[in-house]
């Protein structure tokens, strides 16, 4: 999902270099450990804003992963939990650039978004929220790993000619 990180949203959005929070942020990291089979993506979150831990713990916010390549095409999303997690993807589906991020996001409608810690400028605002909107989202983190060598044979078979004109 591409989104602008310069962009601007009608609600305050937690983000790792927040600005529409005093002291709130997502702590994002992920590293990998790969195996003939499967590369492990393991992942360390944390979310340092109080009103946002009381909506994942009452089930209103989700945390979603995305993990992207373009050379093969995917786009996978999985709900996780804060904290540690590990995040299984078949060897065969990863190839070239991977890209990792952590996007928070509403199960349900919220009528009254509403944090202590929310930048001055929205002075006690409450804001309404459709189902989906994105409430926070961290950096990016790329992996380039290894194209698969193909040896000729692997796409072409050679035949002997039967023709005699042909060297």
């Amino acid at each position: 999902m591409r989104i602008s990180e310069t962009g601007t949203y009608p609600y305050p959005v937690l983000r790792e270099d927040t600005v529409d929070f005093e002291n709130g942020k997502i702590e994002f990291s992920c590293s990998y450990k790969k195996t003939d089979d499967v590369i492990n993506f393991e992942i360390e979150s944390k979310i340092n804003e109080d009103a946002f831990l009381k909506y994942i713990k009452d089930n209103r916010i989700s945390a979603i992963i995305e993990i992207e390549c373009e050379d093969t095409y995917l786009c996978r999303y999985e709900k996780i939990e804060i904290g540690s997690f590990t995040v299984s993807c078949p060897i065969s589906e990863i190839s070239g650039r991977v890209v990792i991020r952590l996007f928070l996001t509403n199960s349900e409608i919220i009528k009254d978004y509403f944090s202590e810690d929310f930048y001055s400028d929205f002075e006690n605002e409450k804001f309404y929220l459709r189902k989906g909107s994105i409430l926070g989202y961290s950096n990016r983190i790329s992996f380039i790993f290894d194209h698969p060598r193909i040896h000729f044979s692997q796409i072409f078979e050679l035949v002997k000619s039967e023709d005699p004109s042909v060297h």
